[in-house]
């Protein structure tokens, strides 16, 4: 690591007010800056034409002296103070030349100032936006607001301009915001025509579902159909058509199928009864009855005696 007598001599002698020779500041972290050096109370401030940076001085680690556009700015203030005369124009060019090597602050004190030693110089006006309007020196807007002329948004226009301009940014707006109302409207109206599509899907699914788990068929069409049970869990099993039987017909209903003896089981895991027909000429027909058991009518049978 490297440590010249510059950081002792050169930092040393500085002092805030008084820019030492233009350096540049090696930093140990492998940083560079260029700038005129001061020293103040462990800091170390580097003037640059954008600013001051402020740097630790236990952060760098050395420092090699070197020109800079500042001592160039400086040496051409030094030779316009020795001028008797023409001084504005000398500050104007000064203040032009400072803005082609992009020295802010230099460029608005250099311009101003030969505005202060000749306000009609006409460099100094020009570079700080001026123009010459009815034998006057004036901004831009300045002109514009003699011509009569009024600022809408970043353009000058007429004030019947302007008008019209506000009327139709209005309508438009207006018009954005309907069609964005819309726009949403109908967003809306999809989603809750979609969230409708699919809420009947599935009760359409559910029911087609409950409909092949729960269906049957009792095999004799003169006493039903087909019959769908609902599941239990609170549900109430549904109430079975009544039979009625023809002439000589004769109904049972039993625990299990008398015929085979097979016995059936209701969805919810309580038995079920077996409803038996029998008719002359005819095998006799069976079936569950998920439900609750049917009125069974028998036009034969003698009525039940007078109370």
């Amino acid at each position: 690591m490297r440590k010249t007598w510059l950081l002792a001599g050169i930092l040393g002698l500085a002092c805030l007010s008084g820019l030492s020779h233009a350096d540049t500041v090696y930093l140990l972290n492998g940083g560079v800056i260029e700038g005129r050096v001061t020293r103040k109370d462990g800091k170390v401030y580097i003037e640059k034409p954008d600013g001051i940076v402020i740097i630790p001085e236990d952060q760098i680690d050395y420092i090699e002296p070197k020109r800079t556009i500042l001592d160039d700015y400086e040496d051409r203030l030094k030779e316009i103070a020795k001028k008797a005369d023409g001084q504005g124009e000398s500050y104007a060019q000064l203040g032009q030349w400072c803005a082609e090597n992009k020295l802010k602050n230099q460029t608005q004190f250099s311009l101003k100032k030969a505005l202060e030693l000749d306000p009609d110089n006409a460099t100094a006006r020009t570079a700080l936006g001026y123009a010459k309007y009815d034998g006057r020196w004036m901004t831009l807007d300045e002109i514009n607001q003699v011509r009569g002329l009024v600022k809408h948004k970043e353009s000058w226009v007429t004030p019947e301009a302007k008008s019209d301009l506000e009327k139709l940014e209005a309508a438009t707006k207006y018009e954005n915001a309907k069609a964005e109302n819309e726009r949403l409207r109908l967003q809306r109206a999809e989603a809750e025509l979609q969230a409708a599509n699919a809420k009947a899907d599935a009760a359409l699914a559910e029911t087609e579902a409950l409909r092949e788990q729960y269906k049957y068929r009792d095999g004799y069409g003169g006493y039903g159909g087909v019959v769908y049970v609902r599941p239990g869990g609170g549900h109430k099993p549904p109430v079975e058509k009544p039979v009625v039987l023809g002439p000589g017909d004769r109904a049972t209903i039993t625990d299990a199928n008398p015929i085979n003896g097979t016995k059936y089981t209701k969805p919810d895991g309580t038995s079920a009864k077996v409803l038996t027909i029998y008719r002359e000429g005819a095998p006799p027909v069976t079936r569950p009855l998920y439900g609750e058991a049917p009125q069974i009518i028998d036009p034969n049978a003698p009525p039940a005696p007078k109370k």
